[in-house]
């Protein structure tokens, strides 16, 4: 199945995961330096080139611990965003979810959530998993509030343990298992 050029890994109501390819790093670096989309994920002190993605993108294919992908928005065949698994531990078959909605014309949709969804999704069907693990900041409530839509538990927070470039500020933990997995109600 492929739409367009792109291969379809898992798809849901309105997206699909495809892999990531080198054409995708323009975006994802775009991203990367947008404070309103990475400004709660990490320090912006720091500015990505191209070559630095096209780099991380040529690694994470052969990197057994992670897996990334391009998070298109299927009725127009549009790149919105990307996420996928890091942490991988395929003999405890766990791993953690991050997910990045890019394009800021696509948010508050409930796209978020579906993506949520369709990530973990493809991590219990497709790589096996038993338990995925969720981060999320305080300063981006939408994440926990995305991961309690579909399921995920919260375990707790790490207060504090998180440096944003300007403060610090704490980490809430939730986790799911395959049962947990609710697909959300269309926005």
């Amino acid at each position: 199945m492929a739409k367009g050029k792109n291969p379809v890994l898992m798809l849901s109501d309105r997206l699909y995961l495809t892999p990531c390819r080198e054409d995708h790093a323009d975006k994802f670096c775009q991203w990367l330096n947008d404070p309103e989309v990475y400004g709660h994920l990490r320090d912006m002190s720091e500015v990505f080139r191209v070559e630095e993605v096209k780099l991380w993108i040529s690694q994470i294919g052969p990197d057994p611990s992670q897996e990334v992908f391009a998070l298109y928005y299927l009725p127009e065949d549009q790149l919105i965003g990307n996420g996928g698994f890091k942490h991988l531990n395929h003999q405890d078959k766990t791993g953690e979810i991050w997910i990045v909605l890019g394009e800021k014309n696509y948010w508050r949709q409930g796209l978020g959530t579906e993506a949520r969804w369709l990530i973990c999704k493809y991590g219990f069907e497709k790589l096996g998993l038993k338990n995925i693990l969720g981060e999320h900041y305080e300063i981006n409530p939408v994440s926990l509030h995305n991961a309690k839509k579909t399921g995920a538990k919260p375990m707790g927070t790490r207060r504090k343990s998180k440096w944003t470039g300007e403060k610090y500020v704490d980490v809430h933990y939730t986790d799911m298992l395959p049962e947990d997995l609710v697909k959300p109600e269309k926005k």
